[in-house]
């Protein structure tokens, strides 16, 4: 996986609604507000049809997560579990995090908690579910989208402050997809799904794979 940089909270970026918060430019105090999407479901991934074909991920997803964290204003986070960091001869995974009780209400309790910071509130909960609110992961739904070692592809990039080491995909390519429900802590299979060339891998980047938005949308619907 592509290596990125820390989160600055002194340096946020003008986001629209789906937009990542590494970039480094002064907010816009007159942020669009994200209206609802209705999302017509087509399953895209083969699922898995019995308890009994549920395997557990070959690692603790958790145990392995970097500190990059890339979050969005409708409410979504990601989590980065990248090859070859921390001791993971597996593979590599993005953790997209979604509350329990929708995204719409987590940006509700974002916003109530952090009122300091209307424009930005998200730069400031984000990167502490991985510090001080740790205890609130488990009030996230997570979906891990896991992609083996055999997938991926050493690439050395330049950077500054010298080269990098970055993995990206093999096409063809097949991810795994698990699951790790609000209030448990076990990673289970749920599906997979494979894609010929990168043009048409919606997993790399999670949020935008109809999986995530279905998710999101019956989060939402729910409560």
């Amino acid at each position: 996986m592509k290596t990125t940089l820390i989160l600055n909270i002194t340096l946020i970026s003008t986001l629209s609604c789906n937009t990542e918060s590494r970039n480094t430019e002064e907010i816009s105090s007159d942020l669009p507000i994200q209206q609802p999407i209705e999302v017509i479901y087509t399953p895209e991934f083969t699922t898995v049809t019995s308890k009994k074909e549920q395997k557990e991920p070959p690692i603790d997803f958790l145990q392995y997560i970097s500190k990059d964290i890339q979050w969005y204003y409708s409410g979504e986070v990601i989590l980065y579990v990248d090859y070859k960091e921390k001791g993971n001869e597996s593979g590599d995974a993005k953790i997209l995090l979604l509350y329990k009780d929708g995204t719409d209400k987590y940006c509700e309790l974002v916003r109530k908690r952090f009122p300091q910071a209307p424009n930005y509130p998200f730069a400031l909960a984000s990167p502490r579910l991985l510090k001080e609110d740790s205890t609130m992961l488990k009030d996230f739904d997570m979906y891990a989208f896991y992609l083996d070692k055999q997938y991926l592809e050493k690439v050395i990039e330049s950077a500054e402050g010298g080269p990098i080491t970055s993995y990206y995909p093999i096409y063809p390519c097949e991810y795994i997809l698990y699951e790790r429900k609000a209030g448990t802590e076990k990673w289970l299979e749920v599906g997979s799904k494979r894609f010929e060339d990168e043009a048409s891998d919606t997993w790399w980047t999670p949020v935008s794979s109809d999986f995530a938005k279905q998710k999101i949308q019956e989060g939402n619907k729910k409560h």
